[in-house]
């Protein structure tokens, strides 16, 4: 699954649920910094690499 806007807002709301779901996901947002500071909310599993 794909989610856009990731960064903030209802997109990082859903996005986090669906982790919390043990959904696999895309993550997308125009704003780098905001996206990567979601992605600091998550538990990475180990051997997560973020893609750059």
């Amino acid at each position: 699954m794909v989610v856009s806007g990731g960064g903030s807002g209802i997109g990082r709301a859903l996005m986090l649920h669906l982790l919390a779901k043990g959904v696999r996901l895309a993550a997308v947002d125009l704003n780098p910094a905001s996206l990567r500071a979601t992605m600091q909310l998550v538990r990475r599993p180990a051997g997560f690499q973020p893609a750059s």
